[in-house]
């Protein structure tokens, strides 16, 4: 496992910019990227709040189409490789890893929404390089170096994020007492370790008898609307007044709901880490007017210049453009992932190993994104999220509204 002190931080402000790669066609010897792709039908008949596109396979060809037109990966061409996984079913995205590492031997597999929660299989397992939409908590993503590459920044950095960015808002001033929703399927580090949630707070001041916690069970939600009953009557009884929104499932969304019914109206705090604040729909829009939110994530494609490449390329193949949040947040990160594959192919040259790759995107700096407020990757460091976003959540508009311009991410050393 490589020492975390290995895994150094890139100053955004000062990293180089790779420009965008020109027209000029890919001619040689066809290299094979992986693209798994969730099966969201599935997962709606399994009763999970999700609401986003699902042309992913159109994407896919869609991205590869503008790639080879734009020197693909170093000059090879980039033969894609589709597999639609079903997410629900546990055998699925194993048998997707093999399929892709073994029988079709990718050089790396793009992977946006179906390895979020178990990537040895593709990274250690089998040794191949994958690009990420969720690295995961630090020390999977040290375990897993340099295999593993992001385009936004791991759970413990995203905590850090929303706590700091929670704090420079006056999230923390607001009287009263913590209420905390917690993943059951955070790995404790995220938590419990020396830069976790809790060491965080005590920083400031708060310890834990300030604060309630309820914990989810890691069950995929069957039980979210138990434990979420007995958070809400635990929250009031101890006159809860903000909550800290931590596990990105129905917890959240049957808290608020409820909640709103019976009249308990806190502030919340809501970030990345549990991908919440990506996919609103998991919370009741009017009990959380005026949430505080903290994202790495562009949450208006129409403040987003990069969204517009993104957009074209998807409209060059008759698909809809970027427009929302919770429609939209995969086809963003998988233009992201795409568009940096090119970038980094032009650094590394024709000489296409795993090995030329990594080496290469450690001397990438700034990267193209649509999808984040930086992406910036230097020497030892394959995760962006340089930057994010403070926002208020507006009910009546439905929408959330940034505060001010993109800040240096909290988990990034201040001089």
């Amino acid at each position: 496992m490589l020492p975390a002190a290995a895994v150094k931080v890139t100053d955004p402000d000062t990293a180089d910019t790779q420009p965008l790669p020109a027209a000029s066609a890919a001619t040689g010897s066809p290299i094979k990227i992986g693209f798994p792709y969730t099966d969201w039908q599935a997962l709606k008949e399994a009763g999970f709040p999700v609401d986003f596109r699902d042309d992913d396979a159109e994407q896919i060809d869609a991205l590869v189409a503008w790639a080879n037109a734009h020197g693909g990966l170093g000059g090879h061409v980039i033969e894609p490789v589709k597999v639609k996984v079903t997410t629900v079913d546990p055998n699925s995205p194993q048998a997707a890893c093999l399929k892709l590492t073994q029988e079709q031997k990718v050089f790396a597999v793009v992977d946006v929404s179906v390895y979020r929660s178990r990537p040895t299989c593709v990274t250690k397992q089998n040794d191949t390089l994958m690009l990420s939409a969720y690295p995961g908590a630090g020390v999977d993503y040290l375990d897993q170096f340099p295999n593993m590459m992001a385009g936004i920044a791991d759970l413990e950095q995203q905590a850090g994020d929303m706590i700091g960015g929670g704090a420079e808002m006056g999230f923390f001033e607001i009287p009263g007492k913590l209420g905390i929703l917690r993943n059951g399927c955070d790995p404790d580090e995220v938590w419990d370790g020396a830069n976790g949630v809790y060491a965080l707070l005590d920083e400031m001041g708060i310890s834990d008898g300030d604060y309630v916690e309820y914990r989810d069970a890691c069950d995929r939600g069957v039980t979210s609307g138990a434990t979420a009953a007995q958070a809400l009557l635990g929250f009031k009884a101890a006159n809860v007044t903000k909550i800290i929104a931590g596990t990105g499932g129905l917890l959240e969304k049957t808290v608020s709901a409820q909640g709103q019914k019976q009249g308990f109206e806190p502030a919340w705090l809501i970030g990345d880490f549990s991908a919440t604040i990506q996919n609103s729909n998991l919370l009741n829009n009017d009990n959380i007017d005026g949430a505080y939110g903290v994202s790495g994530t562009v949450l208006d494609y129409a403040d987003s210049p990069g969204a517009d490449l993104c957009s074209e390329i998807f409209a060059a193949k008759g698909l809809p453009a970027l427009k929302s949040i919770d429609v939209d947040v995969n086809a963003g990160f998988r233009c992201d992932a795409v568009v940096q594959l090119v970038q980094i192919g032009a650094l590394m040259g024709a000489d296409a190993t795993p090995a030329t790759y990594a080496a290469a995107a450690q001397k990438a700096g700034n990267l193209f994104t649509a999808q984040t407020f930086g992406v910036t990757y230097g020497e030892g460091d394959l995760l962006g999220a340089e930057k994010v976003a403070l926002f208020r959540y507006d009910s009546g508009r439905q929408e959330w509204a940034m505060q001010g311009e993109p800040i240096t991410a909290p988990h990034i050393p201040q001089d």
